[in-house]
């Protein structure tokens, strides 16, 4: 049976050694992370969102249950940053973020596009078009998204140059069903 003096040492070695593992994992992941983005010829931008980026509500009471106070997961989804509200807005979040292949550009729109932020999306495939107006694909979904937000003639030129572009492939049928 051990007694106290010799239980707390080892319990509080254990603690202060967990603690240091952690930030040091914290610490190597940064590092990684920012030797990942530099390699991959990415930049790292600090950007200052508006107010209206964000919901104003704090985590504090987060986890009480009792007394009608917010659960983790509702603080989370209250403090998470907003969709945009508008195409100006949307440019400027994805503006801020630096330069990126249009590949990833595109990608990055299709998944916003597929879970409904309309403006972010638009946002995406207009950066990537800057890059490289001929791509059809783009049009096509930037049509899609404009559509969805429902600006009809900003979606009927993006569909026209979608055409334009590609006349005689599978986006340009799409593009063309699309049309409004």
């Amino acid at each position: 049976m051990s007694t106290p003096e010799t239980a707390s040492p080892r319990r509080g070695l254990a603690t202060e050694s967990v603690a240091v593992l952690l930030v040091a994992t914290l610490i190597t992941g940064l590092l990684l992370g920012l030797a990942f983005g530099r390699r991959q010829g990415m930049t790292i931008k600090q950007v200052e969102l508006p107010p209206e980026a964000m919901n104003g509500s704090t985590m504090s009471g987060a986890g009480d249950k009792g007394g009608g106070e917010e659960t983790d997961e509702e603080a989370m989804k209250a403090s998470a940053p907003k969709a945009p509200q508008t195409l100006e807005e949307a440019r400027t979040m994805v503006g801020a973020m630096g330069d990126a292949p249009v590949d990833e550009l595109l990608a990055l729109g299709d998944r916003k596009l597929e879970h409904g932020i309309h403006y972010l999306a638009a946002a995406f495939y207009e950066k990537a078009l800057a890059t490289e107006p001929a791509h059809p694909k783009a049009w096509l979904h930037l049509g899609q998204a404009y559509l969805a937000v429902g600006e009809k003639d900003k979606a009927r030129e993006a569909f026209d140059q979608c055409l334009a572009n590609k006349p005689d492939s599978d986006t340009a049928a799409a593009a063309h069903a699309a049309r409004p």
